[in-house]
């Protein structure tokens, strides 16, 4: 004679098992968090017991117990793990995987030799791969290619200047240098110094328009280019320095400007009287 528990237990299993073939197969998308607590439930309780409370069937109960330590694995090492609905290799199995890891190898070896790769030239490469499969080269595979293989679309940048491989062992030679300069001629003042330039008029190069507007206008002053360059100075004890706007230098720039701009005014107005002069002086002498 079956007991309480086994009683209990079989209508439980009956029930889920109506849940969940009872108008065809629900599929459950669930997370982490959400597997892990039915792992705890069942071990609390019994497996189909956590079945009926979470909604799935006792199968999938079991590879949950199963893949336990993986799924805290997932949460403890990636910020998003507990969201993912997939351990690492779960879901449908790629087709033809040597021959994509063959494509995947080819886009490495291209982009690390600085040749450029783009949607058209992996799929031209593609169907070179793939000609003995009844593999379907299409936009959406070419999508799933590149998401799988962490492929990205980007725009083109310059090359920078790398640093030198030793840089991190001369930076810190030339701080332990500067140091002992310092305590040998034991300086009265220390100060850092930077000069930037302040725009007289900076509109930005962004505005607020309405969508679909042709033009985006905007009203200066007319000195969105011209600048000064301020010079910001502190001392090493923390004290900051009146800044230095260079007004001087720009106003002594200005007048020697102004006083060669007068300079050539009188050379050209001389030049044009001698002109004269020498043209008046040639019309007389052919009016003899």
């Amino acid at each position: 004679m079956e007991s309480v528990e086994e009683i209990i237990e079989l209508e439980a299993s009956e029930e889920a098992s109506e849940l969940i073939e009872g108008r065809g197969k629900q599929y459950r998308n669930n997370d982490a968090i959400t597997k892990l607590q039915a792992i705890e439930w069942s071990k609390m309780h019994s497996i189909t017991s956590a079945a009926k409370k979470f909604k799935v069937d006792r199968k999938s109960i079991r590879d949950w117990l199963k893949n336990e330590k993986k799924l805290n694995q997932q949460i403890n090492t990636s910020a998003k793990g507990q969201n993912r609905k997939r351990l690492d290799g779960g879901g449908r199995k790629v087709m033809y995987q040597n021959q994509e890891s063959e494509l995947a190898d080819w886009v490495k070896e291209m982009r690390e030799r600085k040749l450029l790769v783009s949607r058209r030239i992996i799929r031209n490469k593609a169907f070179e791969i793939f000609k003995n499969t009844d593999l379907k080269i299409s936009n959406g595979w070419m999508t799933n290619f590149m998401r799988r293989n962490n492929f990205v679309l980007r725009c083109l940048t310059t090359t920078c200047q790398h640093p030198p491989e030793n840089y991190i062992e001369a930076v810190a030679e030339f701080i332990v240098h500067v140091e002992k300069r310092r305590k040998e001629a034991n300086f009265s003042e220390i100060l850092a110094m930077d000069e930037t330039a302040v725009w007289f008029d900076d509109p930005g190069g962004r505005c607020i328009e309405s969508r679909g507007a042709k033009d985006v206008a905007v009203v200066t002053t007319g000195h969105e280019k011209m600048r000064i360059t301020v010079c910001l100075s502190a001392r090493s004890d923390g004290k900051k320095l009146t800044p230095y706007k260079g007004l001087d230098v720009l106003y002594e720039m200005r007048a020697r400007s102004r006083a060669s701009d007068r300079r050539t005014d009188q050379s050209r107005i001389l030049n044009n009287e001698e002109a004269d002069a020498t043209n008046f002086g040639s019309n007389d002498v052919d009016l003899d």
